[in-house]
């Protein structure tokens, strides 16, 4: 979350209850500088777990194309 855009920390942050954004928050303050590198490797296991989870039908990723019903 670190070096994740605005709308992404958004998106996490409302998922999360009241305390633990705080924490959260408090965390990446302290966590200090982050190399590129390390960020992007990140990055990519979160995709692919994200893939994996809508490969099994455990999430359903509404990529605009029309009406989603969950």
């Amino acid at each position: 979350l670190k070096t994740a855009s605005i709308e992404v920390k958004e998106t996490v942050m409302t998922a999360l209850p009241k305390q633990r954004i705080s924490m959260l928050e408090e965390e990446l303050e302290m966590m200090g500088p982050l190399q590129r590198s390390d960020s992007e490797e990140a990055q990519q296991k979160i995709a692919n777990i994200i893939k994996e989870l809508e490969r099994k039908n455990e999430i359903v990723i509404d990529r605009g194309g029309g009406n989603v019903i969950l």
